[in-house]
């Protein structure tokens, strides 16, 4: 293996510059991949520095390690969230600097949209706080212009007031994360439909993107078409950004998002469409998550939907713990076991971190 004097051998050459093709070349007739150089330095790091993403994930899948460090201390996700050239500059000899920054503070706090969403698809946590009590927001990329939003809603208002009826609307909103149960309790508090709907707008003004692209795909899914495409509006390109926000000034001191409620909530409509709920809810009430009362209030549903989104939205206001007595009782009948699964496993994205943040604050 050709070595040169500061240790660099051709893989990490041309890792360091992003040559794909020569990188797959070289490690399928067998460079090292844990090689390193005088500094410490492994392809893997090399690549993430550059910003080369692509690299980087070639490598990761073909087994170069995530947790290796150069002499200075640095991951390759520290690496690529300063994008740095090795050797140049200060940088921490933990994951954590004093301040409390990570690597994916970092890729934030200096814009780098696709490494920061590479961090956290590689388990970086956006709500891990900064010294200075920050969390890292990530930005949406499209939005329509808030005088758009607002004009096509008027301009349909008695179309949207009167005609639709709200309950799968609300079903698909619940499980695209942009509205809440609380929410959907305030809706529904109205006795009749126009208020209803009249308070869903509300929100849909209020609260514009991403909830009022998730209200007019709603409506096209659920046989409303003319009304959905009188209300499509062109968005308004913008780039991609990441900021860090004071977890105090925007009232998120103490927030923190239950993740198993995000996977409750994003397997919603599937939820309510596919269980019967008799067995279930006897399995809760024997394990008092839910109350005899409760039960009587899921029973008092007319529809077995209805039924089903009382006991989902009771769900949603518990612990963890009731969460898997939810799953337990769901494996209870082997019907069920494939949905169970599909709950306890499904991603929860930073982009779900960022539209809850935005929506639910």
């Amino acid at each position: 293996m050709l070595i040169l004097q500061d240790g660099r051998t051709p893989l990490m050459l041309a890792a360091e510059e992003g040559h794909l093709e020569v990188v797959t070349f070289l490690v399928t007739h067998g460079s090292q991949l844990e090689a390193t150089d005088t500094g410490g330095m492994t392809p893997l790091m090399l690549a993430a520095g550059g910003g080369h993403l692509e690299v980087v994930t070639f490598l990761v899948t073909h087994g170069s390690q995530l947790e290796a460090t150069d002499q200075l201390g640095r991951t390759p996700l520290m690496l690529a969230a300063w994008e740095i050239t090795p050797g140049i500059g200060d940088f921490p000899s933990h994951s954590r600097q004093s301040d409390g920054k990570t690597a994916l503070h970092y890729a934030a706090q200096y814009g780098h949209i696709d490494v920061t969403k590479w961090l956290t698809d590689q388990g970086c946590s956006p709500w891990v706080k900064t010294k200075e009590n920050y969390h890292l927001i990530i930005l949406h990329q499209k939005e329509p212009a808030a005088p758009v939003v607002e004009d096509k809603i008027r301009d349909n208002a008695d179309r949207i007031i009167q005609d639709i009826q709200i309950s799968q609307i609300l079903d698909h909103m619940m499980t695209h994360l942009v509205i809440s149960v609380d929410d959907r309790r305030c809706i529904e508090q109205h006795a009749g439909q126009d208020d209803q709907n009249k308070a869903l707008l509300d929100i849909v003004i209020k609260r514009k993107e991403p909830v009022y692209s998730v209200f007019v795909d709603g409506l096209l899914n659920y046989g409303y078409e003319d009304i959905a495409n009188d209300l499509k509006c062109d968005t308004q390109e913008t780039s991609p950004s990441t900021t860090l926000v004071s977890a105090e000034n925007e009232g998120l001191s103490d927030w923190n998002v239950p993740l198993y409620k995000v996977r409750i909530q994003k397997n919603y409509l599937k939820i309510i469409t596919d269980i019967q709920h008799e067995n279930i809810v006897d399995h809760l009430i024997s394990r008092e998550v839910l109350s005899v009362d409760d039960g009587k209030k899921i029973e008092s549903g007319k529809t077995p939907q209805e039924k089903n989104r009382t006991l989902i939205d009771m769900l949603l206001c518990k612990k963890e713990q009731e969460f898997f007595e939810f799953l337990k009782a769901l494996r209870k009948d082997h019907v069920y076991a494939d949905l169970a699964d599909l709950i306890e496993k499904t991603l929860v994205t930073s982009t779900d971190i960022s539209i809850l943040h935005k929506c639910l604050k």
